[in-house]
């Protein structure tokens, strides 16, 4: 588990107090859903902008130098 991990828990949480206090149980169940899949989208997210930019890097030390 890394710090996103948490982020999505926290998101979930977030998102189910809030459901649950506007919509009663489905809303807090609407809301846990809603919350995880923001989280998770965030994570998938910032895990590719890391694997991109870590890329960049490995082709830009293999150029030669002009």
């Amino acid at each position: 588990m890394d710090y996103k991990d948490f982020g999505v828990i926290g998101l979930a949480v977030i998102g189910g107090s809030v459901g649950g206090s506007v919509g009663g149980f489905g809303g807090f169940v609407g809301g846990v859903f809603a919350g995880s899949a923001v989280g998770a989208k965030w994570a998938h997210e910032s895990d590719s902008v890391r694997a991109l930019r870590q890329r960049v890097a490995e082709l830009e030390a293999d150029q030669p130098e002009n």
